[in-house]
């Protein structure tokens, strides 16, 4: 992948680095990115206690799941129709069935000539410009979404009307059939108060042979959390102990999900069939170091005389509004949206991925590339100099190697 900045002044600012889509599903960035979750996990889970949940779905738990989100998605469409209509006109009457009765956007022609599917096909076209229409994984019928939903919709908001504020870890595997299942750490100083007064039990937790190891665990909490649980969408299957700051059960969570992160065809729990953009994991706001990205857009710190050393050696646009927020008291909305200005005022790079390696790159190759790139990329033909440049031995491009050589 050759890449050329939109502020490159010479040869040295263009890079060569092997291609990397930073997918987590991905079999070669896979466990990059999840040796840096990792990095970021680690830290946050071990030398705390956590109540330590696992919640299941089932079936049958899919099934009303599913029932609720098409509620919840003709409740939407029927509001989003009544804030359409009356700008573009009524909608054709097949096609207001359908989005009331939960169907799907692209509409069958099988029933209709071209002359009613041209129609449907306008009206569908200036509905979504005048305003998107309702999406969003409340209302998606797919096992994962309805899975997230039962946790952040009830069950989280179960827990914190009980305990109050509380931190929260989330990891998301799949079943032997496909079906998800979170597990949940569990923090905060209510349920801490609360867990003090409990008689506390200990019991042979799950497993076969050598995988047995003693649990603690408080009945009473146990109960309540498995009703929770129940009534927010989950499954009958529940497990939820104590997690001692250095104790087996955490040692066994963090081992888990090193597994599951960095070689997730070991145990083959990982959620490879999850849907697009669905995260394995979350957690409460700031419980998390920042992600050093390698895409995020440099961005400076706007205040004089800033003495923190930034993480990774450079301010971007990921880890520089929690800076400004903590370090000089900013509001949050101050400093997002100085980010997002400085971000778009940032000029956009030019990039080329080319199915050959780095190194079968000679620096003619690379010119040539950036020659092409600077033609249409930039209109004071920066690329066309900085490619000339590579041509006649001023400069070479920065080649970065993210293995190393055997």
């Amino acid at each position: 992948m050759i890449t050329v900045p939109g502020n490159a002044e010479g040869p040295h600012d263009v890079t060569v680095r092997p291609f990397r889509c930073w997918s987590p599903s991905c079999r070669r960035c896979g466990p990059i990115v999840g040796a840096q979750d990792l990095a970021r996990l680690s830290p946050a889970i071990e030398g705390r206690s956590w109540v330590y949940c696992v919640a299941t779905l089932g079936p049958r738990e899919l099934a009303r799941g599913r029932g609720r989100a098409r509620v919840r998605a003709a409740r939407a469409r029927r509001e989003w129709l009544e804030r359409v209509e009356p700008v573009i006109g009524a909608a054709p009457p097949i096609v207001r069935e359908r989005l009331v009765a939960g169907g799907p956007w692209v509409f069958s022609t099988e029933l209709a000539g071209d002359t009613e599917r041209d129609e449907r096909r306008r009206w569908l076209t200036a509905a979504r410009e005048v305003e998107p229409p309702p999406r969003g994984a409340r209302l998606s019928p797919n096992a994962y979404h309805v899975a997230a939903t039962a946790w952040t919709d009830s069950f989280l908001r179960r827990c914190r009307h009980r305990w109050g504020a509380l931190e929260h870890v989330v990891t998301w595997e799949a079943q032997r059939s496909g079906m998800p299942h979170a597990n949940i750490l569990l923090r905060g100083p209510g349920l801490t108060a609360e867990l003090a007064e409990l008689e506390v039990r200990e019991g042979v937790a799950k497993g076969n042979g050598r995988r047995r190891r003693v649990a603690r665990y408080a009945p009473e909490l146990r109960s309540l959390m498995r009703r929770w649980a129940i009534a927010s969408g989950f499954g009958r299957v529940f497990w939820c102990e104590i997690g001692e700051a250095g104790g087996p059960a955490l040692a066994l969570y963090v081992a888990k999900l090193a597994r599951e992160l960095i070689c997730p065809s070991a145990k083959g729990q990982a959620p490879t069939n999850r849907p697009r953009g669905f995260r394995r994991y979350s957690t409460s706001k700031g419980l998390l170091e920042v992600r050093h990205w390698p895409k995020a857009t440099p961005v400076p710190c706007p205040v004089d005389g800033c003495e923190e050393l930034p993480p990774c050696g450079a301010w971007h646009a990921r880890n520089l509004r929690p800076h400004l927020e903590h370090a000089h008291g900013w509001s949050a909305e101050a400093a997002r949206r100085y980010v997002w200005v400085r971000t778009f005022e940032h000029p956009t790079a030019a990039v080329r991925v080319l199915e050959r390696a780095p190194d079968e790159l000679a620096d003619d190759d690379v010119a040539e590339v950036v020659a092409k790139l600077g033609t249409g990329g930039w209109a004071d033909g920066r690329g066309t100099a900085i490619a000339a440049a590579i041509r006649d031995g001023d400069g070479s491009p920065t080649r970065i190697r993210e293995t190393p050589e055997p």
